[in-house]
């Protein structure tokens, strides 16, 4: 059994010193001032991978591979650049200090599967002397990553021709066919900001075009765009007009670091924040800090006993888990919403439908969903209450059933202090 906090593949270092690729391009005759010395494999840079996206893949980025640009402070070009394989053992250097970049993959405007990793650290040569240790490398998820997903009851109505449109910046742009299953890449443009996911499809016989778009998109996100189609409302006097709604929403988790995943829902545009203009009104000032919801593992008991349990910081392993937790509220009134949400690369809108539920669910208003939440170890109808149980340790054979990938299920949890959003996070090897 194996968990996994934002996985780091620490990837061996290897050196030889016979290459002539690998001889060090400085001696002490060679530089003006005091010398020092580098051993470079305290260079080898690691893998962040919080959401187990590594784990799924036949290859995991080589630290052979990587590129290395060692600078020395205030200079404007790189003292020396490697491949980090070909870097020799010992290498000299002007006494000072100095930024080490590692970085891996070609960071495309846009493109399937391609992921970009970058990390760096900082040292120091010190004159006729060694440096054996650095400040790790942590290589991060460097550009942004997009998937597309459709609510089951969209993904039955819409035309074989649907398509989505994702153009990030004011260059990145990829097209999402309606079995589209992969992630796009987008490079991270500074002074380019926004994305913008365009569904035009035929749904029900009409011709829909909807757009949705988010602003201050950011390197190391991983922007999941869901669009769903809404039940159409009727009229006051009951009578239904013909037509279809297709709304969409936006799951953001940050690969980098702790995961502060949120779910954004579609922003009209007279609701969207104004850019420019006057400074806000600060408001009345720092208010007491209120207790929001919050989530805790359960410890394997009885005939749970000997399985691991469910760690909410780490990307769990199925295998063997016991898979149960509790979300308390200390707000009077208690749990005001409850929302799930369930993305996964096996658990589809089609397998969900399968066992009567869908990926998106509400735990206090349930509906159609109900029995087969209660049935797999979901609390329903908890509007009000402070504390929910959950044990969906029976559910995993399920998901074991249809074999590898990531599934995570993203808990939305409001009472009258705010809103906590928690994580569950589950691999099938």
């Amino acid at each position: 059994m194996k968990l996994y906090k934002g996985i780091l593949y620490t990837l061996a270092a290897t050196a030889l010193l016979s290459a002539c690729s690998k001889e060090d391009p400085f001696t002490d005759t060679d530089i003006a001032g005091p010398v020092g010395m580098l051993r470079t494999s305290c260079l080898a840079p690691s893998l962040s991978d919080p959401d187990g996206y590594l784990a799924t893949r036949a290859e995991v980025p080589s630290t052979d591979d990587f590129t290395v640009e060692i600078t020395k402070a205030g200079a404007r070009t790189p003292s020396v650049t490697y491949r980090y394989a070909d870097m020799p053992e010992i290498l000299t250097l002007p006494a000072g200090n100095y930024t080490v970049k590692a970085d891996h993959g070609k960071n495309p405007v846009a493109e399937w599967e391609a992921p970009y990793y970058k990390g760096e650290s900082e040292f120091t040569i010190e004159e006729n002397k060694i440096t054996e240790e650095v400040e790790p490398i942590v290589a991060k998820l460097s550009n942004i990553r997009v998937t597309i997903k459709f609510g089951p009851n969209l993904a039955g109505a819409m035309s074989a021709d649907s398509k989505v449109t994702v153009k990030v910046g004011d260059e990145g742009v990829m097209t999402f066919t309606s079995g589209e299953a992969r992630s796009a890449y987008f490079k991270h443009v500074s002074n380019s900001l926004s994305m913008t996911a365009t569904f035009e499809g035929t749904v029900d016989g009409d011709r829909i075009t909807e757009s949705k778009t988010y602003d201050d998109v950011k390197p190391g996100n991983h922007y999941t765009i869901t669009f769903k189609m809404e039940p159409i409302e009727p009229d006051e006097d009951g009578t239904i007009t013909p037509g279809v709604t297709v709304d969409s929403t936006v799951q953001v988790d940050n690969l980098n670091y702790k995961v502060d995943g949120e779910t954004d829902e579609t922003l009209e545009d007279d609701l969207r924040p104004s850019q420019g203009g006057s400074e806000p009104d600060p408001g009345p000032g720092p208010q007491p800090e209120k207790e929001l919801p919050v989530a805790a593992p359960v410890t394997p008991e009885g005939e749970f006993a000997g399985y691991t349990q469910l760690d909410l910081d780490k990307v769990n392993d199925i295998d063997n888990l016991y898979c149960a937790w509790t979300v308390d509220s200390s707000a009077e009134g208690g749990f005001t919403s409850f929302k799930v949400d369930i993305v996964s690369d096996t658990l589809t809108p089609s397998e969900l439908e399968s066992v009567s539920l869908t990926d998106k669910l509400d735990l206090i208003e349930p509906g159609e969903f109900e029995e087969a939440l209660d049935g797999l170890g979901f609390p329903v109808r908890i509007g009000g209450t402070t504390h929910a149980d959950f044990d969906i340790t029976g559910f995993l054979s399920m998901m074991a059933a249809l074999g590898p990938g990531n599934t995570t299920f993203v808990l939305t949890v409001s009472d009258a202090n705010g809103t906590s959003t928690f994580h569950i996070r589950l691999l099938v090897k």
